[in-house]
């Protein structure tokens, strides 16, 4: 088939619905953040309009064998004509002597795969991965045989990659604030992009925590942004009891939003909680035994 940039896939998909000719072999590879949405336009393309969750079934790539892939990508469903096939961090490509890999015997198993027939009519396969190898045979069959969407981001100083890294910054927040109804400045927008560095999956993160912070607020300030992205990368969840035990309902919803998108478990907070509530009750039942003793 081809290869694309990231901003090149609409157009792609366009072309397949018009000539009613969609591959059913994709690999995604570059940025993290991009990746994930790229496969999120690319699920909902290839999922239509019937919204069929259950034709995906997605597997990891460090804990599975490249047998497990072409066997769940072989294997016909009881319940749909479609199915989809996507696996996530894909280990194809991988060099460094820590890093988990398939091996070239893998590698080889896959394209013997593809090249005898590969994926049954109604089967895509979305493979996802950080880096590739123009070099391997696995990768020239790929992109010979199916979809590849380049989502790398070259961090270098020259002109052309920071106008491309705003410009893929500038998509996120447009994205984060129309939903929200929120707007940001450009002084506010360089420096939330200053302070966070070239991550945008950290960049949609800081966004939302300051769309939560802001409140009411229409405008988001640089003043916000001080405040809440210089602090710790993980609010402290001290910062949650406390703002609780002072009963600033704002500052708490603000601080548990913030530990839920930092992935704290619902049950360590609440345990967190617990334990406050349990000193609450022995502080309660300490002044108690104490009034009794002064009063006798």
């Amino acid at each position: 088939m081809t290869l694309i940039r990231y901003d090149q896939l609409d157009r792609a998909l366009d072309s397949f619905q018009k000539k009613g000719d969609t591959p059913g072999l994709f690999l995604i590879f570059g940025d993290s953040y991009l990746t994930k949405q790229s496969f999120q336009k690319l699920l909902g393309f290839l999922l239509g309009t019937d919204k069929k969750e259950f034709s995906l079934e997605t597997l990891e790539g460090g804990s599975v064998t490249m047998g497990d892939i072409i066997e769940t990508a072989s294997t016909f469903s009881f319940l749909f004509s479609k199915k989809i096939v996507a696996v996530k961090n894909a280990p194809l490509f991988q060099s460094g002597p820590t890093e988990k890999s398939f091996s070239s015997a893998d590698l080889e198993h896959f394209t013997d795969f593809l090249d005898k027939g590969g994926l049954p009519p109604g089967h895509s396969l979305v493979l996802m991965t950080g880096a590739i190898d123009k070099r391997r045979r696995t990768y020239k069959a790929l992109e010979e045989k199916g979809l590849v969407i380049d989502c790398f981001v070259a961090e270098g100083a020259r002109k052309a990659d920071q106008d491309e890294q705003e410009k893929i910054f500038q998509t996120v927040s447009d994205q984060a604030l129309s939903k929200a109804g929120k707007t940001l400045g450009r002084q506010a927008f360089h420096l939330l992009m200053d302070l966070t560095g070239l991550d945008f999956e950290r960049f949609a993160g800081n966004l939302e925590k300051l769309i939560v912070y802001s409140g009411d607020r229409n405008a988001i300030s640089p003043e916000d942004v001080h405040a809440v992205v210089t602090r710790d990368k993980k609010d402290p969840i001290f910062k949650l009891t406390n703002a609780f035990m002072d009963k600033e309902a704002k500052d708490t919803l603000f601080y548990l939003h913030s530990l839920f998108k930092d992935g704290a478990h619902p049950l360590q907070i609440l345990k967190v909680f617990e334990n406050q509530i349990r000193k609450l009750i022995l502080v309660k039942c300490g002044i108690r035994e104490i009034s009794l003793k002064i009063k006798n």
